[in-house]
């Protein structure tokens, strides 16, 4: 395991470089968006960013993590799988960008001009993920870091643009489409180096359609995790208009500044779960001690955001965005949850149990698009927030019951092992929380971190474990 743990220290310190980079220009980024549109200019803003996801997947085809899986296990020949990937991905873009023109025509307004630039830039994006899949399946994910801090910077000379403009959002989605192009070059020179471009004949023809089938279902998982974590915006602009999608979509983005954790967790993960050598207690033991450090690390998120809310939503965004506190609140707790069920739904990807993994997301998409439709009308985007924490709740129930026999009792032994440091900080929230929120927030922080450490929250395998990890 020291071999393992210090790739995956290599890896975290890496991503988490760039994640913490990206995430905090991201941060700004969106911070200075929702104050310069207003409340209706950013709902619009963020309503075409999610169908931008969405269409990315459509064109991606999910085809990065093909690639990661079959190169880590050997099975694929990479010159001419990366160029059978992007010819595929160049021609889904074309009826992506259909779809797209239709749907604006629906809309009306100026979401006829918006969405096909939407989709163009998701399209481009999703065309470098496949790039930068190269360098990640030889477990180097240091390309990936770079074009992330690119990609926000990027971002940010779109938003001098939108400036510039007047506050023009077609004008920041030409800038932000010109900016993707630009940094394309970036993921095609490093898949270069590892040598993508030797040999670029394409596959057979029963090849292409085996991995069509097999980008289906990948993509069938992502885009229906995206459905389930973008529905509600879309519901709310059908009920509720643009500014409630602002005021939701500023909290959802504020949490979503956290999910670094998760997304860091499941791109180390991924290479490591898909190797053939890993056998049963290993796969156990990485899988065990995922969820332990995830659960960890999302705890205090969540209650700090309990206690720093009202404060932390007119601070980013402005005195206009503090109805959206509570509906943070309530994400960053779901936040917990979503770190939880993301080693198990790496390890159903790794294994090839995509028909699987994608029925139990549906169940979470059903339970989220009913509880959406049926309380929006009444809570607005209160309702939206608990109704995304409950599916999560059942989705995550129904991914432990898949993956029981990967995972033993030393991970609820793990859960249990933390009791005592998010009681400590629950109570400081609590008590305190109401007239002091800062020193309710970092008090308790600190206060958890004092008694997972110094207390029985690692044990001494996890910190030895936790050694190697930092040496890598």
């Amino acid at each position: 395991m020291g071999a393992t743990l210090r790739r995956l220290g290599r890896n975290i310190r890496w991503l988490l470089l760039s994640e913490a980079v990206g995430r905090a220009i991201g941060f700004a980024y969106t911070a200075l968006l929702a104050r310069l549109l207003g409340l209706e200019g950013f709902g619009t803003l963020t309503l075409v960013l999610v169908y931008s996801e969405m269409f990315g997947l459509l064109v991606g085809f999910s085809f990065h993590e093909i690639l990661i899986r079959d190169v880590a296990r050997r099975q694929a020949r990479l010159g001419p799988l990366l160029a059978t990937m992007i010819c595929l991905e160049a021609m889904l873009l074309i009826p992506a960008l259909g779809l797209s023109a239709l749907l604006g025509l629906a809309y009306g307004g100026i979401l006829l001009k918006l969405l096909p630039l939407g989709v163009l830039y998701g399209g481009v994006r999703a065309i470098a993920q496949t790039f930068l899949a190269v360098p990640a399946a030889h477990e180097d994910f240091r390309p990936a870091s770079v074009y992330k801090v690119l990609d926000r910077l990027a971002a940010l000379a779109a938003l001098l643009v939108l400036i510039a403009a007047g506050g023009s959002l077609v004008a920041l989605f030409l800038a932000l489409l010109a900016g993707a192009c630009l940094t394309l070059s970036y993921p095609i020179r490093m898949a270069g180096r590892f040598g993508a471009f030797h040999g670029r004949q394409f596959l057979s023809l029963a090849e292409w359609k085996g991995l069509i089938r097999e980008g289906a279902s990948y993509s069938a998982l992502r885009w229906i995790t995206v459905v389930y974590n973008r529905v509600d915006m879309i519901l709310l602009d059908r009920f509720l208009g643009a500014e409630a999608v602002g005021l939701y979509g500023a909290a959802y983005r504020l949490m979503e500044v956290f999910k670094l954790i998760p997304n860091m967790a499941e791109r180390t993960l991924l290479p490591i779960v898909s190797r053939s050598t890993l056998d049963a207690v290993d796969l156990r033991r990485v899988l065990e001690g995922s969820l332990k450090a995830l659960a960890a690390a999302a705890i205090p998120l969540a209650l700090g955001a309990w206690a720093l809310a009202p404060q932390g939503m007119r601070i980013v965004y402005g005195s206009e965005y503090g109805g959206a506190a509570t509906a943070w609140a309530i994400l960053m707790a779901g936040l917990v949850i979503i770190c939880l069920s993301r080693p198990f739904l790496t390890l159903l990807r790794a294994e090839g149990r995509m028909r699987q993994a994608s029925l139990l997301a549906l169940t979470g998409v059903g339970v989220n698009v009913g509880l959406n439709i049926v309380f929006i009308p009444r809570w607005g985007i209160l309702a939206a927030a608990f109704a995304t924490g409950a599916a999560e709740i059942i989705f995550l129930a129904s991914l432990w019951m898949a993956c029981s026999k990967s995972v033993g009792r030393r991970a609820l032994r793990g859960f249990l092992a933390l009791a005592p440091a998010a009681c400590g900080m629950a109570l400081t929230v609590l008590l305190l929380g109401g007239r002091w929120p800062w020193i309710a927030g970092v008090g308790g922080v600190a206060l958890y971190v004092a008694i997972l450490f110094w207390g029985r929250g690692l044990d001494a395998e996890e910190r030895r474990g936790l050694k190697e990890l930092v040496r890598g």
